[in-house]
């Protein structure tokens, strides 16, 4: 579950952000007819870029999976001090730029072996990160140490168009 909850706000690639005051909102700059598995590497490359500088620009993505790392700890004190440590480091300025993070990017295997379109991911990508905004607005330290509370939250949010990509790609997400 704890990979899942990774890939709502960092396994995914954000190069849009709602202008609406609404959520960041997902383009990758194909068609959405595309097969996922048609993106060449240097495509996948500008993608990473324009994902760690959406990232880098947006610290409240990083400020709420900060809230999920810690409701995954075994006790809320547990909680209160991965959260403040996450935190802290979320406010530390990036070593690296988006191209050199991005440098050595390739197309994710996993994409190369499944039949989605970029249309499918996007979909499942903007369903997820409306899902993760529902979530850590429910989301504290109470939830620490109680995994069936916890996997009931995250399964009350589960996007339908997400679960469709696991059920034909298992790898994919």
């Amino acid at each position: 579950m704890r990979k899942s909850l990774v890939g709502i706000g960092m396994g995914v690639l954000l190069v849009a952000c709602g202008d609406d005051g609404g959520p960041p909102t997902v383009d990758f700059g194909f068609p959405r007819s595309m097969e996922a598995r048609d993106a060449t590497d240097e495509q996948w490359v500008r993608q990473c870029v324009a994902y760690y500088r959406f990232e880098d620009e947006h610290d409240e993505i990083e400020r709420d999976l900060c809230v999920v790392f810690g409701a995954f700890d075994e006790t809320s004190e547990s909680c209160e001090d991965t959260t403040r440590t996450c935190l802290d480091r979320v406010l530390e300025p990036e070593e690296q730029t988006p191209e050199e993070r991005c440098a050595d990017s390739t197309v994710p295997e996993a994409y190369e072996t499944c039949d989605v379109t970029i249309g499918d991911l996007e979909d499942c990508t903007n369903d997820r990160i409306v899902a993760n905004q529902r979530i850590v607005a429910e989301l504290d330290c109470s939830y620490a140490g109680d995994r069936p509370r916890l996997d009931e939250l995250l399964a009350r949010h589960a996007p339908a168009s997400c679960d469709e990509l696991t059920r034909r790609c298992p790898d994919l997400l």
